[in-house]
């Protein structure tokens, strides 16, 4: 559903790809991560005719999941403040030692550690 709406919203500005393996689709990571981190290239990036926005979410090594957006200019950038990638972050520390890995260069990539086993209540204290 979310995905349509975009696609309603930038029509073909807008290039969402999904490209998981099946094996990832019973895996778990924190609710809404993947959402959200399209949310912030959707708010972070302008798109238009001119400045199409792509998105790319796909797996390495069945290990994480890698979602990844170019960068177009915005004319009013928006500001931030890191709301949403600490969030993700926050709950990953509820599930897993494993990081969320984060680079801003030519492009902005997130890797997504896929939870494979939950710690422990006892370390969630």
């Amino acid at each position: 559903l979310f995905r349509s709406l975009l696609q309603v919203r930038f029509e073909q500005h807008l290039k969402l790809e999904i490209n998981l393996p099946k094996s990832l689709m019973e895996t778990k990571i924190p609710p809404l991560a993947l959402q959200m981190l399209v949310e912030n290239a959707v708010k972070h990036n302008q798109i238009s005719k001119d400045n199409a926005l792509m998105v790319y979410i796909s797996a390495i090594d069945n290990t994480h999941i890698h979602v990844t957006n170019t960068k177009t200019k915005a004319i009013n950038p928006a500001q931030s403040f890191k709301v949403g990638l600490d969030n993700i972050k926050q709950r990953y520390q509820l599930f897993t030692d494993e990081k969320v890995t984060v680079r801003n260069d030519e492009k902005f990539s997130v890797l997504l550690p896929v939870i494979k086993s939950i710690k422990p209540i006892a370390a969630l204290e």
